[in-house]
């Protein structure tokens, strides 16, 4: 894999000729995420790789959350995923309720960089930012997963350790999904 370079941007023109392939995904970076930056507390970061330095391989948007872990959630996770419920409830952090959380807004890897593992390098990278921007009390990485009948991106974030913390309600597009950091 190529050397990837990230770099944080506030200007979404910068992916002008990016394309990921998942219609929905490329109508919003080409037209309204201009207006998401703006109206948001968030960062952008675009990322290049060292044979192409022109357009981007990759984008993700992140923000700052909190997380509180409510008796829903617990039990969604105990019955979603039950083993990582029975290694989570002796974690002293578990019991206490609010934690940071390192939203994860967007994630598009260009199309014709797919099933190169850049996304999975990108994830390392997101796990670390969330590290340094949040500090040790950062437990949890949050997405909202994109699932549709086209394309899930589900099978991707569970192949980076997500567990999924709700269900795909009628006529939503996105499940719930949490990473929790170590």
């Amino acid at each position: 894999m190529a050397q990837l370079d990230i770099c944080q941007c506030s200007d979404a023109a910068i992916l002008t000729d990016f394309r990921c392939g998942v219609v929905a995904m490329d109508h919003f970076i080409h037209c309204d995420l201009q207006q998401f930056l703006s109206r948001h507390e968030c960062q952008m970061y675009v990322v290049f790789d060292d044979r192409d330095a022109v357009v981007p391989v990759a984008m993700f948007v992140v923000s700052d959350g909190l997380l509180e872990l409510d008796e829903s959630l617990k039990a969604n996770v105990r019955q979603l995923e039950p083993e990582l419920y029975a290694s989570l409830t002796d974690n002293e952090w578990w019991q206490n309720g609010k934690f940071p959380v390192l939203e994860l807004d967007y994630l598009a890897v260009r199309e014709d960089c797919r099933k190169k593992h850049i996304g999975l390098a990108l994830m390392n990278a997101i796990f670390s930012l969330a590290k340094r921007r949040l500090g040790e009390t950062c437990r949890f990485i949050g997405v909202d997963a994109y699932c549709s009948n086209g394309y899930s991106s589900v099978p991707f974030y569970r192949k980076c350790d997500f567990f999924v913390a709700g269900s795909l309600m009628p006529g939503e597009d996105t499940i719930r999904m949490y990473h929790v950091l170590s």
